[in-house]
């Protein structure tokens, strides 16, 4: 595919980029994260395309905050969000991530029956289920100012990645350009980013404290997939009980 068009992107701009996949599908889809590059990212491909079909990879099914902003971006968008595994979530399992010892056997026997697959499968998947262009690419809000080493990557390679079929539309866009396009079109953000700045993506200490506080039957739906992360919960107590001990003992 990429002999087709003979780039990947190298040296050419956002719209040009989105110029160059609409040569190719007239339809796109959109990998949601809820978060605000994705966001950006839809308000600007829908500009270009005849239709978005956004979809959402669930790490951890059944949280209820991250289903209401679901429907939030639906009704604001006024178009269904697929909800569909995220690929990285039986390599968790399989890596007994957060996972207490009583259940390593059990892991360990559900391991081959496992179905290792990945972004392009979901991709394919979806396209299937929804009869459309086999090859069309989908977009993500990946931004070159995320990190250098994206910078790099970006830079060298381009925004374009035919034989994964995917594109990262909002690639160049500078922080003032997303507070603009939040502005201009009233957009608005998931309550991810109240608590911890950011959208819920993992079972770390910075994520799963607030839920705990804030969302208390979440936080239970988490804990049923990944028990052990109590211990960060625990560690982190112990370490606030042991700091305000020692400033108590120094006053």
């Amino acid at each position: 595919m990429a002999r087709i068009f003979g780039t990947t992107g190298v040296g050419l701009n956002s719209l040009q980029v989105i110029q160059l996949v609409r040569r190719h599908q007239n339809k796109v889809l959109l990998s949601f994260s809820r978060g605000k590059d994705s966001l950006v990212a839809w308000l600007v491909l829908r500009e270009h395309f005849d239709e978005v079909i956004p979809f959402y990879l669930d790490k951890i099914p059944g949280l209820e905050f991250v289903e209401q902003s679901l429907r939030d971006y639906e009704e604001y968008f006024g178009c269904h969000i697929y909800r569909l595994a995220h690929p990285t979530t039986n390599d968790m399992i399989v890596s007994l991530t957060d996972q207490p010892p009583e259940r390593r056997r059990i892991i360990q026997q559900m391991t081959p029956h496992l179905i290792d697959f990945s972004y392009n499968d979901v991709r394919e998947a979806l396209l299937e289920f929804l009869g459309e262009q086999e090859d069309m690419l989908y977009a993500t809000g990946v931004r070159s100012a995320d990190s250098m080493t994206r910078r790099g990557a970006l830079a060298k390679y381009g925004a374009i990645t035919w034989n994964q079929f995917k594109f990262h539309p909002v690639f160049d866009y500078s922080k003032q350009q997303i507070i603009d396009l939040f502005t201009k079109h009233k957009a608005f953000l998931p309550v991810d980013y109240d608590l911890m700045g950011r959208t819920f993506d993992s079972t770390q200490l910075s994520a799963i404290l607030p839920i705990k506080k804030h969302f208390p039957r979440d936080y239970e739906r988490i804990r049923e997939m990944y028990p052990m992360v109590e211990a960060e919960i625990f560690r982190y107590e112990c370490a606030m009980r042991g700091k305000n001990k020692h400033i108590k003992t120094k006053a």
